[in-house]
């Protein structure tokens, strides 16, 4: 497939499918079948299509396929052309994209019923119709295989898809069957793009459906083969009429009825929309809610392992899926593992797993399960997790909620009992559930991570949200954004102006390294009480681990989005075990560093590894020379070519200190790999070509602590010339220059501070030189200044610097 023909500057080479594709979300598209049989994907065979069939709860088979990898592709493309540029109807409410959504009119603007702003998907098209007299039901038989060739060729060719005959034909192609397959040549269940095509073919039904439910003042909503129509006004239009209607506009849009599946549900019976029972709110059967139930209360009551639960699910006589939450598969004899799904052949087969990976698969498994309860009892209200506004919440819908705060408390107990390393989600949803925190007996102060955000926090996700496909707002984004959240952007994405939006949803949902916050959590981990977690207590009896917690807790929960990766794990892992320590002992528990019981000994260890991840200590074997600077040196392959000066190395220092040894290590293999000839060829050992030394921190200048790199050989440039505005004392590196290393280095480095480079540059086979240039290859800037000069160390070459205003 071909979007633009190439020019005479772009060979066929360049014009490759994949980035060619990329142009058809803002060209038309022109398809070239040659260049698709060079790819592998013309013409389309059962060769590009694996089979398999799964049970359907009725003991049928439902075929399903795996598209070849290359194929699948152009089918994602061709969906996300289409999704771009054509609306689906207002009434789809399965496989729609949130960037794809537009509102209802206001008699069907179903997101606005609880005031609250929801994607389509089962539950909103469940709340549709909610406390309605009667709910119909009706299934379309066959739905993907009766979306043909002929069907999806015939809808391309018409407004406002607009493409030429062999356009669409060539483009039907990709996206139906081959008849090796299927003789009818339908829509593959398992492709990228037959979801919304069949949204596309449907949004005539669904126009003609919603006009005839305007007139009766009916609801309709369509998810996927299930339509669903519902009334309270029974007396305008009699159900079997509505059947009636509804099966002759199927019929006229080339749809078949399954009858067997239609259901005409009153309000003295269950109504069930797409798996949800609506008669009163939204709610789940009570079946699955009792399973649910019971598999919480066994684990927590009954069976002492997690296996023995299992085993006994498989000795139940007539088994139901809903009897036990299990993960992806076990084996029937006990044996541990899951069922994988080959990519080639499509089916599935076992493969053993860990005792830990089996309790994490099983742990975040019925987490998924609870969550899916809380998520359809709380759709419908305003403000779901404040049970205290009852006057806006139902008696049935406030039971429903407390329960599923019930089962967050008895999963919590669970993963403590069973050591689950999850219980951290429970005490984040703990900040918001006020009965939860009486449950499970904590206050949510105690979460290191509270997961609520701060305003500015709140407006900064909600801009982030909104950028979509729109690159040009992407840099309005930055340009509004917080200093550090720049700094950050600028390295993840390599430029000052080209920016990816999954990288800025990621920062700005997680947090970004922010180092005037992390020397923030330095310095608190330095001083009383929280340095307490590192000395052992005047009296010897041990220091109380509730104060402890609540020290940690208040210092560093303000700051923790904002910390390095490092810093979070350890933080996180001696925050999980003094609470663990807590709740295990009661409130009077006390912790002795230096001597560890058998209770307290995970504790300990955890308070060890994030003392050795954070404190330098004086006079000490665990310095700045020790622990940075020579297996930073060592690991790089450097010691016959660097000079460690030891001087001021053995000062105190709380910091991060994976983060200064990975980034010096990287600058360092950067050296190496940059090395002039005459430094690699020496006489004399005594005289390495480059100089390591650490300046602390000025108390009184306030000047922040640095690492300097010097390089003996004065007169040696770099060979990268960086581009700047030469009129100009400062600005921006307008292209960037920090290769594979240097860019890794600066990364590393974030949480800490900045990475710069001094010195004159020249371009191989130039003349042209830059003299006294120093470099941010953090923030890619640029000022002129003089560059120090050492008559014994030689030139300063780069610098790894704490975070300065």
């Amino acid at each position: 497939m071909k979007i633009i023909k190439p020019t005479s500057k772009n060979t066929e080479k360049e014009q490759d499918i994949f980035s060619l594709l990329e142009e058809l979300l803002a060209s038309e598209p022109v398809f070239d079948t040659k260049l698709l049989s060079k790819n592998g994907c013309w013409p389309i065979t059962k060769k590009h299509y694996k089979t398999f069939s799964i049970k359907k709860r009725n003991g049928t088979e439902r075929q399903l396929v795996t598209v070849d990898h290359k194929l699948k592709e152009y089918q994602s493309k061709l969906r996300k052309y289409l999704e771009k540029n054509h609306d689906v109807s207002q009434y789809a409410y399965g496989f729609v994209s949130a960037n794809s959504v537009k509102p209802l009119k206001d008699d069907q603007d179903v997101e606005s019923v609880s005031g609250v702003d929801r994607p389509r998907g089962v539950v909103s098209n469940a709340l549709a119709h909610t406390g309605k007299k009667v709910v119909i039901s009706i299934d379309l038989k066959d739905f993907f295989p009766s979306i043909t060739f002929p069907r999806i060729v015939g809808m391309l060719i018409k407004k406002p898809y607009g493409f030429s005959h062999r356009q669409a034909a060539v483009a039907a192609s990709l996206v139906c069957l081959p008849k090796e397959i299927d003789i009818n040549r339908g829509l593959p269940q398992g492709a990228p793009s037959s979801p919304l095509l069949s949204n596309l073919i449907c949004k005539k039904l669904d126009y003609q459906l919603g006009k005839f439910a305007a007139k009766y003042d009916l609801t309709y909503t369509r998810y996927a083969d299930d339509l669903t129509i519902s009334t309270n006004n029974v007396k305008r239009i009699s159900p079997q009429k509505i059947i009636d209607e509804v099966t002759r506009h199927v019929r006229r849009n080339g749809f078949q009825i399954n009858e067997a599946k239609t259901k005409i549900m009153y309000r003295s019976t269950r109504q069930m929309v797409t798996g949800i029972v609506v008669n009163d709110g939204l709610n789940l059967h009570k079946k699955h809610v009792d399973a649910l139930r019971a598999t919480l209360y066994n684990l927590e009551h009954k069976y002492d392992s997690v296996e023995k639960s299992i085993l006994e699910f498989w000795k139940l006589k007539n088994k139901r899926a809903f009897d036990a939450f299990l993960p992806i598969g076990f084996f029937k004899n006990g044996t541990l593992g899951r069922f994988l799904r080959s990519p080639s052949k499509g089916v599935k087969h076992p493969k053993p797993i860990t005792e830990d990976e089996m309790h994490k698969i099983y742990a975040l498994h019925l987490l998924g399960r609870i969550h899916w309860y809380g998520q359809v009892v709380c759709t419908a209200v305003n403000s779901p997790y404040d049970l205290d506004k009852r006057r806006s919440i139902s008696p049935k819908q406030y039971a429903r909620i407390k329960k599923y705060e019930e089962m967050l408390g008895a999963f919590y107990r669970i993963a403590m009992k069973f050591e689950w390393p999850v219980e951290h989600v429970v005490l984040r949803l703990a900040n918001k559930l006020t009965h939860l925190q009486s449950l499970i007996k904590t206050q949510p102060y105690l979460a290191l991570d509270s997961g609520l955000l701060s305003e500015q926090e709140k407006s900064l996700k909600e801009q982030a949200d909104k950028l979509k496909s729109d690159k040009s707002r992407y840099e309005t984004f930055f340009n509004s954004a917080p200093q550090n959240l720049q700094r950050a952007l600028i390295v993840h994405c390599k430029s000052h102006s080209s920016f990816d939006l999954d990288k800025i949803k990621m920062l700005v949902e997680q947090g970004w390294p922010d180092p005037k916050k992390q020397r923030v959590v330095c310095q608190k981990l330095n001083m009383y009480p929280l340095d307490d977690l590192f000395h052992k207590s005047t009296n010897g009896d041990g220091h109380s681990v509730k104060q402890l917690v609540d020290n940690l807790s208040e210092s560093v929960a303000q700051n923790f989005r904002y910390l390095s990766k490092t810093l979070k794990q350890k933080l996180s892992n001696t925050h999980k075990e003094l609470l663990n320590l807590l709740r295990s002992n009661g409130d009077d528990v006390r912790i002795n560093i230096e001597k560890p019981s058998k209770q307290s000994a995970k504790a300990v260890q955890a308070i060890r590894d994030l003392k050795s991840a954070v404190r330098l200590y004086e006079n000490d074997t665990d310095n700045f020379y020790q622990q940075i600077a020579l297996p930073a040196v060592s690991a790089a392959g450097m010691e016959n070519a660097v000079e460690i000066d030891r001087s001021n190395m053995e000062d105190r220092v709380v910091t991060d200190i994976k983060a200064w040894r990975d980034s010096l290590k990287k600058v360092l293999d950067s050296i190496k790999q940059h090395m002039a000839d005459s430094e690699r060829v020496r006489t004399s050992s005594a005289n390495k070509p480059y100089v390591l030394c650490f300046i602390n921190e000025d108390p009184e200048t306030k000047e922040p602590r640095c690492l300097q790199i010097f390089r003996r050989d004065t007169g040696l440039p770099f060979s990268k010339m960086p581009k700047i505005d030469m009129a100009s004392d400062s600005g921006l590196v307008k292209k960037w220059i920090a290769g594979g290393d240097l860019t890794s280095a600066a990364r590393e480095f974030l949480p800490v501070g900045d990475l710069l480079v001094h010195g004159s540059f020249k371009e191989r086979n130039s003349k042209s030189v830059l003299e006294n240039i120093i470099v941010n290859l953090t923030e890619h800037s640029f000022h002129k200044a003089s560059v120090a000069v050492d008559a014994k160390k030689g030139r300063l070459m780069f610098t790894l610097r704490e975070f300065k205003d």
